[in-house]
């Protein structure tokens, strides 16, 4: 399957095509944040935790750091096989700060996406023995602090999977050998609380988050 990001009113929309198989991008889920964390539709988070609004990309954002807790249901609107992810991101933080980050985690930490500390954004999932079955990274060390950033992750273990970060993308296959890959049942935006002790928030401010489950017509 192959994937388009094109740009509309200075939004990036996912656009996708295939010759193999008919299959569409459905968004499932699409929090603007404008004073709410409930989606478009009226899906509520599991869990909204001191929420702090601030100005966002378009209208409003949240900030997502170590007070804050936020996780949304994945059952419904992303699947074990494929899925994706995307969303404006603002760090607070400087890139070459020696110092990991989790941006998204699901509740099973299976499924990760974050800042490493020598100045990466990666997208790792796990399988369900805890081996690595994929690990894609981008360079953001031109990035500056206070500046939005598009960034989106997309899974399909049938296919190539891949991270998209601005304008750059890098794509990779899953390898799941005799395991398999089960997302957790809450997807964390920011990062779950198990990371919050250490610090590795996300500290940033994230917007217009949108999840995208691809079925066949």
């Amino acid at each position: 399957m192959k994937y388009l990001l094109v740009v509309l009113g200075g939004i990036f929309l996912a656009v996708s095509f295939s010759i193999e198989a008919a299959e569409v991008p459905v968004v499932t889920l699409s929090v603007n944040f404008e004073d709410t964390t409930t989606d478009n539709s009226g899906i509520k988070p599991v869990e909204a935790e001191n929420i702090r609004y601030v100005e966002g990309k378009t209208g409003k954002g949240i900030i997502v750091d170590k007070e804050t807790v936020l996780s949304y249901p994945t059952k419904d609107l992303l699947t074990n096989k494929t899925g994706a992810i995307q969303f404006w991101f603002k760090p607070n933080w400087q890139p070459d700060e020696k110092q990991t980050r989790f941006i998204l985690n699901d509740s099973e930490s299976h499924l990760r996406l974050g800042k490493n500390e020598w100045g990466y954004i990666f997208f790792q999932m796990f399988r369900d023995d805890w081996k690595e079955c994929l690990l894609l990274k981008v360079d953001i060390s031109k990035w500056k602090q206070n500046e939005w950033h598009f960034i989106r992750i997309e899974w399909d273990l049938e296919g190539q999977s891949q991270l998209t970060v601005d304008s750059n993308t890098v794509k990779g296959w899953a390898t799941l050998g005799e395991s398999k890959f089960t997302l957790g049942t809450k997807m964390y935006i920011g990062s779950p609380p198990s990371k919050q002790a250490s610090d590795k928030s996300a500290n940033g401010i994230i917007d217009e988050l949108q999840f995208i489950m691809f079925k066949e017509k």
